[in-house]
């Protein structure tokens, strides 16, 4: 049995400035047949648990393509027609005749026209290959639509956050898929949405009313005749008709009734989804005060991995004025700092501007006097709960000593390129002890949970400002259908 696979991924944030292209993918990850397989094959990740399970399923896996960008603006239209193009292309090119297909997608892909770019991608794949059963995975927080359910035999999701399952997700899939080969059967697919917007820091599995719906999906994916049984809470950051939350259901009967009850226990519970959030003064105060150990500030407005650009100063500026000692901020994205830093070399002193170039909704520069400590090039390695194996490449990475008022010292990560640092090893591979240090500031909204609540003492989520804050209010959405909950109040 001949199984393709391709991942295909896209965060789009309709807030960002630019509009993602086809190049943006190819500059970011390009990789098919042998160097996809060689890529992956042992990561802590959807397509690494596929390869990692086809002996036990007697398949053999067609490794076809793996790209992505970024995660920032929508996608131009004709990059998706571009992307299904890539992946048509790598499907007709092996001799071997597929007998079933698994797509790695984000299900937040959107178009600058506001469509969703991950079901124009499916459709144009079902339309090349009418018959064969295509299996997908999609992130927590897809937004789906009808024309999603139309066009494939089976989804399935790694769950609410923390996600450290995504082994075990890319396992499952590819068992479900061979087994429904095997038996030429087409599940039902049926789906529920819903009209409600929410934000990713309370889509987790532990927050209340996700991990009561949670709990009651995991009891529907255990019944006969169900296949697979999801939650998607949707991607808050999507101005599109079809953004929201749904549940999606993969059986060889009728479920409808079950997926009514379930999307009415959540919509009945709606009001308990909120954001606790702190704002910074309260975080960088209670942090000096602290003596129980590191306190890591977490800064939602300004996560790269959701679009934003990296480079917000807000919680540097706070750590500064506030002259705090043992503290790190990890990572404002700055080439133009950068490319100083490294023509000043090694042990040299810097007066510099940092951040605040991209977008100044995150914050502007800030003039820095600085020493700096290390310069380093190429990608680093993820080795913690999330990912683990893969690389990612922020390129060239400077490491600084920032003076602060009141005699006080920032260590300050400084990269080319975004990244969201989610691993403990990424500031080890830069020759930084956490162990040492009173304060940890990341941009990062839920990801970074897995590797570093066992290491600290408090974890302060602060809403600062940018367009990936988790309040709904901020955003001046244009195309989302209305009413939807929370910008509207009303009675589903």
């Amino acid at each position: 049995m001949q199984i393709g696979l391709a991942r295909i991924r896209h965060r789009s944030n309709s807030f960002a400035l630019s509009a993602t292209t086809l190049d943006d993918f190819q500059a970011s990850e390009l990789l098919t047949g042998d160097a996809f397989q060689a890529c992956y094959e042992h990561t802590g990740t959807e397509p690494g648990g596929v390869f990692q399970c086809s002996d036990s399923t007697g398949a053999t896996i067609v490794p076809l393509l793996a790209t992505s960008a970024l995660a920032g603006g929508p996608v131009m239209p004709d990059a998706i027609d571009g992307l299904a193009r890539l992946v048509l292309e790598q499907v007709t090119s092996p001799p071997e005749q597929l007998d079933g297909l698994i797509l790695d997608l984000s299900g937040a892909m959107t178009t600058t026209d506001a469509r969703s770019g991950d079901e124009l991608l499916l459709r144009r794949i079902r339309e090349s290959f009418p018959e064969l059963p295509i299996a997908v995975i999609f992130d927590h927080c897809a937004n789906l639509t009808d024309g999603i359910i139309d066009s494939v035999e089976l989804i399935e999701s790694a769950g609410l956050v923390p996600q450290q399952d995504q082994c075990e997700t890319g396992q499952r899939t590819l068992k479900s898929l061979v087994a429904l080969v095997q038996n030429g059967t087409r599940p039902q697919m049926q789906i529920e949405r819903l009209p409600l917007i929410t934000p990713l820091p309370a889509q987790r599995a532990t927050s209340a009313p996700f991990d009561a719906v949670n709990q009651t999906i995991d009891e529907l994916r255990q019944q006969p005749d169900v296949i697979s049984a999801s939650l998607f809470a949707g991607y808050p950051y999507t101005d599109a008709p079809h953004a929201g939350a749904s549940i999606v259901v993969a059986a060889t009967d009728n479920r409808k009734e079950q997926i009514n009850e379930i999307a009415q226990q959540l919509w009945s519970r709606r009001r308990e989804i909120y954001v606790e959030g702190s704002n910074v003064e309260e975080a960088v105060h209670f942090a000096m005060a602290n003596r129980e150990g590191m306190v890591l500030i977490s800064d939602l407005g300004d996560n790269p991995d959701d679009g934003a650009p990296g480079d917000g100063t807000t919680v540097l500026w706070a750590l500064m004025d506030l002259g705090v000692r043992n503290a790190t901020v990890g990572a404002i994205v700055d080439e133009q700092a950068v490319d100083a830093c490294f023509r000043a070399g090694e042990d040299s002193r810097v007066e510099i501007p940092v951040g605040g170039r991209r977008d100044t909704r995150h914050g502007y520069p800030i003039d820095i006097r600085a020493k700096v400590v290390t310069l380093r090039e190429g990608s680093l390695t993820l080795n913690g709960p999330l990912n683990h194996g893969r690389q990612i490449d922020p390129g060239r990475t400077v490491v600084l000593d920032v003076e602060a008022r009141h005699e006080g010292h920032v260590e300050l990560i400084l990269t080319e390129k975004p990244v969201q640092i989610t691993d403990t090893s990424i500031f080890e591979q830069l020759g930084i002890d956490l162990s040492e240090r009173a304060i940890v500031s990341i941009k990062s909204a839920n990801d970074y949970l897995p590797a570093f609540a066992p290491l600290t003492s408090r974890i302060f989520e602060v809403i600062t400002p940018g367009i990936t804050t988790p309040d709904p209010a901020f955003f001046a959405f244009q195309q989302i259908t209305r009413p939807i909950y929370p910008l509207d109040e009303f009675e589903g």
